[in-house]
């Protein structure tokens, strides 16, 4: 890779530094003097070089103020993107109104993405306007639909980094979406006062038709859910131990809506469309096929990796039928760049980052790692080629992917050689099943087919991971992150450069101070412990052991008792008059549920504990009462409902 050859890449790099400075603070002000900046230098060195001579010699310090302009842009783009939050006002609010956007039905009820218009500050009894700003809204049993304008009667928390993850970083992935409160209130507190279409409603409402019909065909209940992450993109369907297992045998990327899936039904639809290139209308046949591709992106909600994919296949389309000689790096570059002027956000977004460095490392290195060519042996360089680009892909992002999962998985290599090259027949016998299905006709055998197909995936997977055991717990630090990128970036241009020995000790650097980083600063574990949910039904654990997470809903109206890693914690969700403790057990935690009505004092002359952590199910004023008394004994507490969820890490 040379910048002479992808000039996109300038504009696209000054374009993400420019955003990362807008996230760290810089504003309008700072981008406009960079903006500035940029246009001083332009004119300079067009005043500089209207002599021809000097013109040639200052040719590429143009590439300066275009670095620079780019810049500025990305940072008034971040700035005018920015949602905006109530600030100091939060506590105040006692309503909002916004539009939902999303909706996600689970057996506790429904969860929404609303996108506030403003909210209700009920100390200055104003409203309080909040362009970008949106919010996670649950609630027990139905809700509004999409693109309801409601009225949500609640108060607003901020999201925070225990909410569902052990390690940091989670309430700024969701600040990077725009998403900075979330709120839980009762159906009778969501009052709909209108209702305004979007596209993305049409979408959501189309998504959910065609999940309806894949629950309702013959497929089994697993594979069905399995087939509506494949190919629509939705994971709340596919159960917690199954993407667990994807994850530990390296092939989580066929779950996640990416452009391989894209370049799947591509070349479905490529092959479906091969009478119209008979007839030589071969551009047609490009065009109809990025239409199609286009439709099936807006169908599954237009996600930064389809999206990318899609405007790699408009680029390359575009240049075939102006009769362009085609660069896939800029097309890569160019759709990167479109992304990010769109929404700059995404550059934080886990998959964006992870879809963009694989496809680049596929193009850079895998047809140069091929040693079998193309026109003599085509089968061994299809399956050299296969092997390549699993090792290049995972080689380019495994650190990456540590640090956000704190996971690298031993046996991706297997994995993706089996399974790779079986999905596009997996995908196209379930397209035609899905279409079949949804005219009337329910082909049973093809049914046992794919139910027994993706059965044979996860026994696959468990033989090969070892039912987990063979993916290793670590994460890396940032700057391990940014010495492996360095040493990748340097490698891709030692494959090109005329100055081979220059790019050689670079990446030989780059290397050994990455392999001293790991050494450093790699914690080589993830911290385990466990997490107190807050849910307004029950009482959830979200326990995390030897790097796999556990997901446990304590039993209703009873006293239970359970030990992690040598630990022991209570939860009282009944009357503990009957209650007969072990003698001398102490309890890291005591957990009081909603049928809990007996006097705190009594309850702690028999129980032993360091905190005691007061959950929603309780009644607000049982519990500010039973808060009261638990104060005056001078134990530690915690109240779920004021501070939101318990975490406990145990080092």
């Amino acid at each position: 890779m040379k910048p002479s050859t992808s000039l996109l890449i300038i504009p696209l790099i000054a374009l993400a530094i420019g955003i990362m400075a807008g996230s760290m603070g810089a504003g309008l002000i700072a981008g406009g003097l960079t903006l500035s900046a940029a246009a001083g230098c332009y004119f300079f060195l067009s005043n500089m070089t209207l002599d021809p001579i000097k013109g040639f010699k200052l040719n590429k310090w143009h590439y300066a103020w275009v670095f620079i302009l780019f810049a500025g842009v990305g940072i008034c783009d971040y700035s005018l993107t920015k949602p905006e939050d109530f600030g100091e006002e939060t506590n105040n609010i006692c309503f909002v109104e916004g539009r939902i956007i999303s909706r996600t039905t689970t057996i506790s009820g429904d969860r929404f993405l609303v996108d506030v218009e403003c909210g209700w500050d009920s100390v200055t009894n104003r409203m309080v306007r909040t362009p970008g700003l949106k919010i996670l809204a649950v609630t027990q049993g139905t809700g509004p639909e999409i693109d309801d304008i409601v009225r949500i009667k609640s108060r607003l928390r901020s999201v925070t980094d225990n909410e569902n993850y052990f390690e940091s970083g989670y309430a700024s992935r969701m600040q990077n979406e725009g998403i900075l409160y979330k709120t839980y209130f009762e159906p009778e507190n969501g009052l709909k006062i209108g209702h305004k279409a979007s596209l993305g409603g049409v979408a959501q409402r189309l998504r959910e038709s065609i999940e309806i019909v894949i629950e309702n065909s013959g497929l089994s209940t697993p594979t069905s859910h399995f087939l509506i992450t494949l190919l629509l993109g939705d994971r709340e369907f596919l159960h917690d131990d199954v993407r667990e297992l994807f994850s530990d045998g390296g092939v989580s990327h066929m779950l996640a809506l990416s452009g391989m899936h894209v370049g799947i039904i591509a070349g479905i639809v490529l092959w479906l469309l091969i009478p119209v290139n008979i007839i030589g209308r071969f551009k047609l046949r490009l065009v109809l096929t990025l239409i199609i591709i286009l439709i099936y992106s807006f169908l599954t909600g237009m996600a930064p990796s389809t999206l990318r994919a899609v405007l790699m296949l408009g680029a390359i389309t575009a240049g075939v039928i102006l009769e362009r000689k085609n660069n896939a790096l800029n097309a890569l570059f160019f759709s990167a760049l479109v992304i990010l002027l769109i929404t700059p956000a995404a550059l934080f977004d886990i998959g964006f980052q992870l879809s963009f460095l694989c496809v680049l490392a596929l193009i850079v290195f895998a047809d140069k790692l091929n040693p079998v060519m193309r026109k003599t042996h085509p089968v061994l360089y299809w399956i050299f080629g296969l092997i390549a680009a699993s090792l290049v892909a995972t080689g380019a992002t495994w650190v990456v992917t540590a640090y956000y999962f704190g996971k690298v998985p031993l046996s991706f290599l297997e994995a993706n050689i089996i399974l790779l090259p079986l999905l596009p027949i997996y995908l196209l016998l379930a397209i035609i099943y899905i279409f079949l299905s949804a005219c009337g006709l329910d082909f049973s055998l093809l049914a046992d087919l794919l139910d027994t197909s993706y059965e044979g995936v996860l026994h696959l997977l468990n033989l090969l991971s070892g039912n987990g055991s063979s993916a290793i717990n670590f994460r890396p630090s940032g700057l391990s992150v940014a010495l492996w990128l360095l040493f990748i970036g340097a490698l891709a241009f030692l494959l090109s450069a005329d100055n081979k020995k220059l790019w050689g000790w670079i990446s030989a650097v780059c290397l050994c101070v990455f392999a001293g980083s790991l050494f450093i600063f790699g914690n080589g574990e993830v911290k385990e412990g466990l997490i107190v949910q807050r849910t307004s039904r029950d009482i959830q654990i979200l326990a995390r052991n030897e790097g796999r997470d556990q997901h446990l809903k304590l039993e209703r109206h009873a006293i239970s008792e359970f030990c992690h890693n040598g630990d022991w914690f209570l939860s009282i969700d009944a009357s503990p008059d009957s209650m007969q403790p072990l003698p001398g057990r102490h309890y890291k935690a005591l957990i009081l549920g909603g049928n809990f009505k007996t006097d705190i004092k009594k309850l702690l002359e028999s129980v032993s504990t360091e905190i005691i952590i007061t959950h929603p199910t309780l009644k607000r004023q049982r519990e500010e009462k039973m808060l009261k008394a638990i104060d005056s004994l001078s134990i530690p507490r915690h109240s779920i409902r004021e501070l939101g969820p318990w975490r406990y890490i145990q080092k």
